[in-house]
């Protein structure tokens, strides 16, 4: 599990360095709430519910869109 969350952050903080600065800080919140210490199953579903919001803005592009539903998608697999 820890090697998924490693490689989620890591995918994160690729997307940071490329999304628009209004969609910068909600990435960085996602991280800190990733590396917070609380229930995992719960910092899943917030972290996939907040992923799911910043992939339908329209101004990200077609590459960032990919990469998030790629983490949510490695997110999901840690839980089942």
């Amino acid at each position: 599990m820890k090697s998924e969350i490693k490689e989620v952050n890591d995918i994160l903080e690729e997307i940071k360095e490329i999304v628009p600065k209004n969609l910068k800080d909600k990435v960085e919140e996602i991280i800190n709430l990733l590396n917070e210490n609380a229930p995992f199953s719960l910092k899943v579903s917030k972290v996939s519910s907040m992923l799911d919001e910043i992939s339908e803005d329209v101004n990200i592009n077609p590459y960032v869109r990919t990469r998030i539903w790629n983490v949510i998608s490695l997110l999901e697999k840690t839980i089942s």
